[in-house]
């Protein structure tokens, strides 16, 4: 008796948490000739219906006896009256005819039902499940090709689970029986009997995976994030255990390795679960799944991740190093990366982000610097240094607030020939990458410094800026600051077009500042040997405290343009303060240090400038600027820095004045500020 009351109860308890739906559909009350093509049309069952994604007009359609055509389809039901069939003759050669199931909830799902495939030109029929309500399907079965050699050979059942039905899934929560036709009439697939099982048990259902639990090393535990958790027909609680270095909690006040979710009637509502990363961690990257389960049902998993990061200068700081790895993870110096193109696409888009590169030489090209916030820094530009192995440009940045810094970027040359400026700027472009030729969106916060540009050629069609193109935005605006750079020996060359600027290009839409910075041997084709500024009312340019020397622009059929920096374009502003323009080509007096071209205005103060020019209505405003020889200590050998006697030094104006100079020497350090890049040490 005893035994009887055991299995009662057990029977009563397994019935209190597993519920069991069956679905026999025999078409034995269906209507012959009835035609299933629509989604809106449910057989007798009410569970397999029509679907509106087979081929238009052909759905399953419900005989009794033969089917219309010869040679094809089975002598009768399996049993019963009626089967559902695919009429193939009169157009149903190549169709897709389907039945598709109803949306159902289980935690198993069982099915079998019997099939007759006679005919020489039988197609292939197919079971499918889907796990989303019929977004997209995953196949279970196929048969393709004759099965049955006669109509009066008996029907095939297939069941899940047994070869060749694969088992059905767990999360299944739709199916769909799908037949494509042959290529002629005598192609009559056919079905019947189908029954599907599905029970829903003890179910646990879970939330979205968690990244992003980062922390500056030392400043830990991470900020929490959240997913949920819930359960149906639980036999039990649901447990919940935090993977290695994480930590989880359900009111993200009080953390601990693991909790409980207790059920009511079986059930647990949707309920936040807060996960952190915990303090105290080593620098690393770290990740692993919280695990959910409670008894009889599937444990299910949410997976977590993170790091603990150094975060100098309230930066996420990643490496790079010419013998590194990218499979490392870049966190350290001692397990840096191997490229920058790498680095880049690991960065986060808008979190501040140092990609620090160590000292050695690199020869990547045609990177994209395409994540805002994001500083490039080297070890400096005699440590660093990006070397030009294949006839490519080095680098386009096309986010804001990037900066570039203390490296060293030579031998690069763009030569591509497709278009006007799509590949000009041989080191950098700013705006756009090689081969566009135009910026579409604003770009602002861009820095470039401490950077030696060397040597590097812009030959491609129009090219523009031997070192350094900032592209027209004609849309919008582009700023850009270049601060303590070297620009020696770049050169635009192309004899087609327009290769103006043989350090640096700036255009329409573009506000550019220069500052502490040197050009000297620069060679532009045609306009600027130095700079070249093409732009309208929407640009300008600001120089202050620079230095320039035997930059040559060789003009080429290009009116009054052999000036180390030309100046063009109605509304075109440029100020020119604190600086020394000298010795434009020391072998050639009749190059100019300025021009001013076609109504672009150029404001000068506080420097030295040995020759300008000016050109259909452009102009040039001077005030305390001299023509005096600045007696460089030694311009042959690219030693600008200023003796005691020259007239540069105390001559400045502090208005203009950077605080420190190219060296970093704080200014001024005599009466007043100093002339160029260079402060005198006093």
């Amino acid at each position: 008796m005893k035994n009887y009351l055991y299995i009662l109860f057990a029977l009563f308890a397994f019935n209190l948490t597993l519920s069991q739906t069956t679905v026999t559909e025999n078409f034995d009350s269906d209507t012959n000739g009835k035609e299933y093509d629509l989604s809106s049309e449910s057989t007798p069952s009410g569970f397999w219906n029509g679907s509106d994604d087979d081929s238009s007009g052909y759905g399953w359609e419900i005989q009794d006896g033969e089917t219309p055509s010869n040679n094809t389809g089975p002598q009768g039901a399996y049993n019963g009256s009626y089967y559902a069939f695919c009429e193939t003759s009169g157009g149903g050669s190549d169709e897709t005819f389907i039945l598709e199931s109803d949306t159902y909830s289980a935690t198993s799902t069982t099915m079998s039902f019997y099939y007759h495939m006679h005919g020489e030109t039988i197609g292939t029929l197919y079971v499918d499940e889907s796990t989303n309500g019929g977004t997209s399907w995953n196949n279970l079965l196929s048969i393709s090709g004759e099965q049955q050699e006669n109509k009066t050979d008996s029907w095939v059942q297939v069941t899940s689970g047994n070869a060749p039905f694969t088992a059905i899934s767990s999360s299944t929560n739709k199916l769909r029986i799908r037949y494509v036709s042959g290529a002629s009439y005598t192609g009559d697939a056919a079905i019947d009997q189908i029954v599907v099982t599905y029970s829903s048990g003890p179910s646990i259902s879970v939330g979205s995976a968690i990244t992003g639990l980062n922390y500056a090393s030392g400043s830990g535990p991470s900020t929490s994030q959240t997913t949920t958790v819930s359960g149906s027909n639980l036999e039990a609680d649901i447990s919940l255990t935090a993977p290695t270095n994480f930590e989880i909690s359900t009111d993200n006040s009080s953390f601990a390795d693991s909790v409980t979710l207790s059920h009511s009637g079986g059930t647990v509502n949707s309920t936040t679960i807060y996960a952190r990363l915990k303090t105290g961690l080593s620098i690393n990257n770290y990740s692993g799944n919280i695990s959910a389960t409670s008894t009889n049902a599937a444990s299910q998993t949410i997976a977590l991740s993170g790091t603990s990061y150094n975060g100098e200068n309230s930066t996420w700081n990643y490496y790079v190093d010419d013998s590194g790895n990218n499979s490392n993870n870049g966190l350290t110096s001692s397990a840096p990366w191997a490229t920058l193109v790498y680095a880049i696409s690991q960065a986060v888009d808008g979190t501040a982000t140092t990609l620090n590169v160590g000292a050695g030489t690199y020869t990547e090209h045609s990177v994209n610097v395409n994540k805002s916030n994001l500083t490039i820094k080297g070890a400096g530009s005699s440590s660093t240094i990006f070397d030009a192995n294949t006839n490519n440009q080095f680098l386009a940045i096309t986010a804001s607030d990037v900066t570039i810094e203390a490296i060293k970027i030579k031998d690069y040359v763009s030569d591509d020939n497709s278009s006007d400026n799509a590949y000009a700027g041989a080191a950098i472009r700013v705006g756009a990458v090689e081969g566009t030729r135009y910026a579409t969106s604003s770009l602002s916060g861009i820095t470039l410094k401490d950077i030696y540009f060397e040597d590097n050629i812009t030959s491609s069609y129009g090219g523009d800026g031997g070192a350094v193109h900032v592209n027209n935005n004609s849309s919008a605006t582009t700023t850009l600051t270049i601060s303590g750079c070297i620009f020696d020996g770049n050169q635009t060359t192309s004899t087609s077009g327009y290769a103006h600027g043989g350090a640096f290009t700036l255009n329409s839409g573009n506000v550019v500042t220069i500052e502490n910075s040197v050009f000297f041997n620069n060679h532009a084709y045609k306009a600027g040997g130095a700079i070249a500024f093409y732009g309208d009312g929407s640009s300008t340019l600001t120089i202050n405290n620079s230095t320039f020397y035997n930059n040559e622009g060789k003009a080429n059929s290009c009116t009054q343009c052999n000036a180390q920096i030309v100046v063009s374009g109605s509304g075109t502003q440029a100020y020119i303060n604190n600086s020394i323009l000298y010795e434009s080509d020391p072998d050639d007096s009749y190059h100019e240090d300025i021009i001013a071209r076609y109504s672009a205005a150029i404001t000068v103060r506080n420097s030295i400038v040995e020759r300008t020019d000016d050109y259909s209505s452009g102009s040039i405003s001077t005030s305390s600027v001299s023509n005096s020889n600045p007696n460089w200590t030694d311009p042959a050998n690219n030693d600008f820095s200023l003796p005691d006697d020259s007239p540069a030094v105390d001559t400045a104006s502090s208005t203009y004045a950077p605080a420190d100079d190219l060296n970093d020497l704080v200014r001024p350090q005599g009466q007043a500020d100093d002339m160029g890049a260079y402060e005198r040490r006093n």
